[in-house]
């Protein structure tokens, strides 16, 4: 199993990021329904939205956010 990062979508194509940094790029129609900074698994041929792990870096990501806000608000 590999795990993509959605990097952003352009018109029909959507670009995703591998664990190790690297850009793959795929048309939007061989995709389930997704958005930027969706975490994708790909398993046996098959990309799936791994939900928890996109919650789980949503919710660091916006801990983090709000940690600098409150530094630099100081």
């Amino acid at each position: 199993m590999t795990r993509f990062t959605v990097d952003r979508i352009e018109e029909n194509t959507v670009v995703l990021e591998d664990e190790n940094g690297d850009m793959r790029t795929l048309p939007s129609d061989t995709l389930p329904s997704v958005a930027a900074g969706d975490v994708l698994r790909y398993e046996n041929g098959v990309y799936t939205v791994d939900a928890d792990e996109t919650a789980a870096r949503r919710a660091a990501a916006f801990t983090l956010e709000q940690k600098l806000k409150a530094k630099f608000q100081a």
